[in-house]
């Protein structure tokens, strides 16, 4: 394959790299500026001590011992006489664990949502 030349290449060349090192011409602090990877900002908890994070701590036991019955019952249905664990500890196929997780992560996101709508509550004592 022939490539073409074309009199505003040489031009498009030297102008490319002329901005590929500018930063380093200038110290880091031109442009393009380097990516920043910034990490999605997590939530606030409510401050411990309060009634909110009271509520929010009753509210994610609830939420584990829901998942634990519901994983159990997946367990209990998927058992079978060559693989007998009902317990909550046993090993679900990932179709089978995939919704029971997602529905404790939206349970538990509701838990924190709920929490942090009553921030302002008084210490518990």
């Amino acid at each position: 394959m022939r490539i073409r030349d074309h009199p505003a290449t040489a031009a498009a060349a030297i102008l490319l790299a002329g901005l590929a090192a500018l930063p380093g011409l200038l110290g880091g602090r031109g442009w393009p500026r380097p990516a920043s990877v910034i990490a999605p900002a997590r939530p606030h908890l409510p401050a411990p001590g309060t009634r909110a994070r009271e509520r929010l701590e009753w509210c994610r036991e609830n939420v584990a011992m829901i998942h634990d019955v519901y994983w159990a019952a997946a367990c209990a249905a998927a058992a079978s006489p060559a693989n007998p664990d009902d317990s909550p500890e046993c090993t679900l196929p990932n179709e089978r664990a995939r919704p029971l997780n997602a529905a404790r992560a939206k349970a538990e996101q509701k838990c924190l949502d709920d929490a942090l709508a009553g921030v302002g509550g008084a210490p518990v004592r």
